[in-house]
């Protein structure tokens, strides 16, 4: 599996610590191995953002994502989950 990344993403990533650009990585790894891995909780979204998903990476932190087919998915966006979803 690989990843096409926005340039949204890169940003939000950019702007944050180093321990929570490791743990995001993390969680990645995580995603190409075993989407159904419990430890970042992936399920799809609703509302204005069907046809995409989000994982946990940690506590309140979630990377919003659009699988494209099973070998690509678009890394949309992260954040906490009031920066992604306004709630």
């Amino acid at each position: 599996m690989q990843f096409i990344v926005s340039s949204r993403f890169k940003k939000s990533v950019r702007k944050r610590p180093r321990h929570i650009r490791e743990l995001v990585l993390e969680s990645l790894d995580l995603l190409k191995v075993d989407r159904n891995h419990p430890l970042i909780d992936d399920h799809p979204l609703g509302g204005k953002l069907v046809g995409t998903r989000s994982i946990s990476v940690s506590g309140d932190l979630r990377i919003q994502y659009e699988p494209i087919n099973d070998d690509f998915i678009r890394l949309l966006d992260f954040g906490t989950h009031h920066e992604l979803y306004g709630s």
